[in-house]
């Protein structure tokens, strides 16, 4: 697919499946056959991709069973891996879709599924937009549920304790007691059924209850598949000697970083310089690093310099690229780098959204000019939910009043109260007047004119109405774009509503792949 084709689907219930489901098993044996003696580091990609899948599987096999969720049954070390990932929000369905999407094709191929916890990112995931009944309107609020996970790197924000989780929990369920609410607060009410009594005494961050969240409410719809969070898989000895082997090659790395993203701007017409990513500067002597470094809760950028140094800009780090391999400094990959790690050594197929597929065509690019292979193809899988409240969506009827007010300023006499109308029947006449040749069509317009002030006059009392009649409507379509806003957390969704991919759906199922 295009980039153009990447688009987040409008309407309620669509979903952008590409390809379908049962293309993953055919591109994920594509993907797992492409030349694995390319040189990466002092090795080769293929000893590295196998020590690499290795580590991830046994990882991220322990951490699953550690909180207490249920692997892919049957997964083995040979079978293919399908992944996908996302950071641990309370993301909405459009993201939440993935999910399922991953362990629907990975039961159909017999593939191991892999969900990546992007853990190491520091956005702002503290609060969640909720849509209310406020003064009789339906209005969005925002209400805090992880105070902990503001302004840090989210695998450093602890828990405030699982009955402070439940508590807030249940304050966004009721901010939505108004029958109005019905939908969402029932999926909520369904949702907090299933959260168990107490997670496991393993559970010490804000990502991980964030997985346990995500799972209870998935869990009537969606089977077992492995969690594996950032911060473990940088810990393998596969990711630091891949980190490693860029560090060592830092000029001509970042020359081709770079040149990918100036060209993926200049493609698509981008001039802010920071999208999709910033370049990776050159400070000096020293070369800018895809990773980054955690120094306490936040995220530092680290530098390569000509002796072969990784350095903060601080200088509160500075050790060698060989320590790194050790080890010696916890690092972190930058969005790019992620994806390479996945799509080139972990994974045979990567599950992306929108915003994944667009920038990776830049991580497609440095695949080709920096590795010097056919990227790996990956999926896009994304979908819109509205919130289940019952509203009916009035642009068509506030357009086709605007179009009547226009009319009745600009051809009133097509209004039915002025058929048989004395100034309707001068006007036709002075048209098919106008229309001749050789008509004064200056003094025929100014008469016309006169002719429709005079009876848009005559309908002053029914734009009174049109008028009115629009105010309650825009009341209306501002609550519009309150039910319709695409971002609001998954448990105020049925699982079952966003379960497009189920493999007991007909052949209309939209799972069957949209371009």
């Amino acid at each position: 697919m295009s980039h153009a084709g990447y688009a987040i689907p409008k309407n309620d219930g669509e979903t952008l499946i590409y390809p379908p489901l049962s293309e993953y098993a055919r591109l994920a044996a594509e993907n797992s056959a492409f030349p694995k003696a390319v040189k990466i580091g002092g090795g080769n990609l293929g000893d590295l991709k196998r020590e690499a899948r290795s580590e991830t599987l046994r990882i991220a096999e322990g951490y699953t069973r550690s909180l207490g969720l249920e692997t892919a049954a049957g997964y083995a070390s040979p079978a293919p891996i399908i992944a996908s990932g996302h950071q641990p929000s309370m993301f909405h369905p459009g993201v939440a879709i993935k999910t399922m999407a991953l362990s629907q094709a990975a039961a159909q191929s017999g593939a191991t599924p892999l969900f990546i916890t992007v853990d190491h990112d520091d956005i702002d995931a503290s609060a969640v937009s909720l849509p209310i009944i406020r003064d009789g309107r339906l209005v969005k609020t925002s209400h805090t549920l992880f105070p902990s996970a503001r302004g840090r790197v989210l695998e450093k924000a602890g828990v405030e304790g699982w009955e402070v989780t439940r508590t807030r929990l249940n304050e966004a369920l009721q901010l939505m007691d108004s029958p109005r609410l019905a939908g969402p607060r029932n999926a909520m009410e369904e949702f907090l059924g299933r959260l168990d009594a107490r997670p496991p005494d393993s559970v010490e961050s804000y990502a991980q209850l964030a997985i346990l969240l995500r799972r209870a409410w998935e869990r009537p719809v969606n089977g077992g598949y492995l969690e594996i969070p950032v911060s473990s898989i940088c810990q393998t000895r596969a990711f630091l000697h891949f980190a490693a082997s860029i560090m060592e090659d830092i000029e001509k790395f970042a020359g081709v970083y770079n040149a990918e993203l100036e060209r993926y701007r200049k493609e698509h017409g981008l001039r802010y310089p920071a999208n999709p990513f910033p370049n990776l500067g050159k400070p000096g002597d020293s070369w800018e690093a895809p990773f980054w470094t955690l120094a306490g809760d936040k995220r530092e950028r680290l530098y390569v310099t000509p002796a072969g140094r990784v350095v903060t800009e601080d200088g509160s780090v500075d050790v060698s690229i060989g320590a790194v391999t050790g080890g010696a400094l916890p690092i972190r990959p930058r969005a790019i780098t992620l994806s390479l790690y996945m799509r080139l050594l972990v994974c045979d197929l990567f599950i992306h959204g929108v915003g994944g597929a667009k920038y990776d065509h830049v991580t497609d690019g440095i695949i080709k000019e920096y590795y010097g292979l056919t990227p790996p193809q990956y999926a896009v899988v994304s979908a819109t939910f509205h919130a289940d409240i019952p509203l009916e969506n009035p642009s068509g009827r506030i357009e086709g009043i605007k179009t009547r007010l226009r009319d009745i300023g600009q051809r009133p006499e097509h209004e039915p109260e002025l058929a048989s109308s004395p100034l309707k029947r001068e006007k036709d006449t002075l048209v098919e007047a106008m229309a001749k040749p050789n008509a004064d069509k200056k003094t025929l317009g100014i008469r016309i004119k006169g002719l429709n002030r005079q009876m848009a006059g005559q309908l002053a009392p029914l734009a009174e109405t049109l008028n009115a009649e629009l105010s309650t409507l825009g009341e209306i379509a501002r609550e519009w774009e309150v039910k319709s806003f695409r971002d609001y957390p998954f448990f105020i969704h049925r699982p079952e509503k966003v379960d497009v991919c189920h493999s007991e759906r007909t052949e209309e199922s939209p799972c069957r792949g949209a371009s």
